[in-house]
């Protein structure tokens, strides 16, 4: 019987493809804010609009692939990088770091922490229930009852004397 490895049977809510891109994305937007840096004053409005719009891109994206921020074993890492990361990039000059690439980054490992623990979890349930005993033969509890019965049986019926 052949077994599969670990990996075949975990279903990732962000597949390797959704990953990449939203950490590309990720990188043009901070790419984007890094620019805006140079131009002053102007450049630091538009730069908290652009963090606003992808901030918003990504949790629509992240909700379409079923990632809720709120629940989950990883739900404080998935706030916390949201919420460090979306004030990063409110900071004026701060906001040139890629903070919002990091914070995509921190979001995409929490999930696919929470995806293997889910994998886990159900390997473990579905082979409690499905798996065979690993012995053969009757129980210790049945054999000490198969043996009090067999000698109850035999002090019953032969081992007395007739009157």
């Amino acid at each position: 019987m052949e077994e599969q490895s670990p990996t075949q049977e975990i279903q990732y809510r962000v597949g390797s493809f959704a990953t990449g891109f939203s950490i590309v994305i990720a990188l043009l937007f901070d790419c984007l804010q890094f620019i805006l840096n140079f131009i002053p004053v102007m450049g630091q409005v538009v730069s908290w609009f652009i963090t606003f719009f992808a901030f918003s891109i990504f949790t629509v994206f992240f909700a379409l692939l079923g990632v809720n921020y709120f629940s989950g074993k990883k739900a404080s890492a998935k706030i916390i990088s949201f919420l460090s990361s979306a004030v990063i990039e409110l900071v004026p000059i701060v906001n040139a770091l890629p903070a919002m690439t990091l914070g995509i980054i921190g979001i995409l490992v929490a999930v696919r922490y929470e995806d293997k623990a889910m994998a886990t979890a159900n390997r473990v349930k579905n082979n409690a229930r499905t798996s065979a005993p690993r012995f053969s033969g009757p129980t210790k509890i049945q054999s000490l009852r198969a043996r009090e019965s067999g000698q109850e049986q035999s002090s019953d019926t032969g081992g007395g004397n007739a009157s």
